[in-house]
């Protein structure tokens, strides 16, 4: 994954993967280029997001998320000066997968949203990247406190917006998760009582500030407050500052 096609004959031309033996520039006989990554090794049922960052038409950045708890974005150079030098890098941008206990991992069914954004402190564009989780395949399901990080989930890309991405080997946005230990790349929660931020104090000091979170999280909740029964199938949708999602809560029948 992914891949696209030439014309109607419907030829690969490349491919990302941890089956991929290594990332390589274009078969002399078959052209297809190959990207490794080791993290690639999990279903993808979602629609992929694209960006286009120069505004010429052509799309400059892949996002997705899989069935294990990860969020990746794939950075495509089209001012490449080779044809096998063009698919840049596989950056897996949120990593929730519980190692020990797969099934524990959120899910991804749906594609993520993009949306630029400048920080208001230090002036700094960034993309946040909105994504929700929900196991499909079982949508009446039930789960404990030890499944509890069904959520909504926005990740600040500190590097799609920068002038040097293509040629810096130094990531800001890397590995995001719940609790990490790094709090620049840690995802801040955002619950009902704080979301509004309606005090004096709040106002000043955001519960996900840019320079030293990488993000937000909400997590989803029961009806009854006990048993997590809520879970999102669907895409975001950002408007005018305003984030919009849809989600599905069983309790509620």
């Amino acid at each position: 994954f992914p891949s696209h096609d030439r014309g109607d004959a419907g030829d690969l031309l490349w491919w990302a993967s941890n089956n991929a033996s290594s990332t390589s520039a274009a078969d002399a006989n078959s052209g297809v280029i190959a990207l490794k990554d080791a993290n690639l090794k999990y279903s993808v049922a979602s629609e992929i997001k694209t960006a286009d960052r120069d505004n010429d038409g052509l799309v400059d950045h892949l996002y997705f998320g899989d069935l294990s708890g990860q969020v990746f974005r794939i950075d495509l150079n089209n001012k490449a000066p080779a044809i096998g030098a063009f698919a840049t890098r596989s950056t897996r941008i949120m990593n929730m997968h519980n190692a020990s206990s797969a099934y524990l991992s959120p899910r991804f069914y749906a594609a993520p949203s993009f949306a630029i954004f400048t920080d208001p402190v230090g002036g700094k564009l960034f993309a946040a990247i909105s994504i929700g989780s929900g196991n499909l395949s079982h949508p009446l399901a039930e789960y404990a406190s030890g499944r509890d990080y069904d959520a909504l989930y926005t990740i600040y890309d500190k590097d799609v917006a920068r002038s040097d991405l293509y040629t810096t080997s130094s990531l800001y946005t890397q590995d995001t998760s719940v609790g990490n230990s790094t709090a620049l790349l840690a995802l801040n929660e955002i619950t009902s009582a704080n979301r509004f931020q309606q005090t004096a104090t709040q106002l000043t000091t955001p519960v996900a500030p840019y320079a030293s979170s990488a993000g937000w999280y909400f997590r989803l909740q029961g009806g009854n407050g006990k048993m997590q029964q809520e879970k999102i199938f669907y895409a975001p949708t950002v408007i005018d500052y305003d984030l919009y999602i849809s989600s599905y809560d069983s309790s509620r029948l």
